[in-house]
């Protein structure tokens, strides 16, 4: 375009895209200024989860005893133990400690056809425990007081669980409870700990 400088009309549209140059710097020294404000807030959110996953790391670290009762509420201390019924790794066989399951829980779990020397059924004995405690207490949860307890992963501890309903389920032993169909591991906690 070209503008001539004696041309009233060429002066007011110069003025004019003046004013639109302007105003688009303003724009863009807004949003440099925004940039500027997310890239500092997204910095803070960064050092807050390093932060939060170093705290983790440091709670693995010094192991359950000390890491749960800080994390999760209503005194969850109370449900870890320091002995570990579980055997080490190159411990000999017959100094293997036996799970400890014992009362009206365990019998009702071995009458719907749990065996007893499955994991599952240790596991299934204290989650019941714990949730008969703190009936607030998801699986999840359950699971993860329970791995530092017998010294495994959370994910084990509901695979084992699960196994041990399975085994159950294929004995029959569930047709009261849940209908013949197999529960999921949260349900079967449910039920049994309020008819245990």
């Amino acid at each position: 375009m070209i503008f001539k400088k004696d041309d009233p009309k060429s002066v007011e549209e110069m003025e004019q895209m003046n004013q639109n140059i302007q105003s688009l710097h303003n724009k863009i020294d807004s949003l440099t200024d925004l940039m500027q404000t997310m890239r500092q807030e997204f910095h803070n959110r960064e050092q807050f989860m390093l932060l939060e996953l170093q705290q983790l790391r440091q709670m693995v670290l010094m192991g359950a005893q000390q890491a749960i009762p800080s994390t999760l509420s209503k005194g969850m201390s109370t449900y870890v133990e320091t002995q570990n019924p579980v055997r080490e790794r190159n411990a000999p066989r017959d100094k293997q400690p036996q799970y400890q399951v014992s009362g009206a829980i365990a019998q009702r779990i071995a009458q719907l056809g749990i065996p007893s020397h499955i994991k599952g059924f240790a596991y299934i004995n204290t989650a019941i425990q714990l949730y008969q405690e703190d009936p607030s207490l998801t699986m999840r949860q359950i699971s993860v007081l329970l791995a530092p307890r017998y010294k495994t992963t959370p994910s084990r501890i509901e695979r084992a669980i699960r196994h041990a309903i399975e085994v159950g389920c294929n004995r029959g032993h569930f047709r009261e409870l849940f209908d013949g169909r197999q529960p999921s591991n949260d349900e079967f906690i449910r039920v049994l700990s309020r008819t245990s």
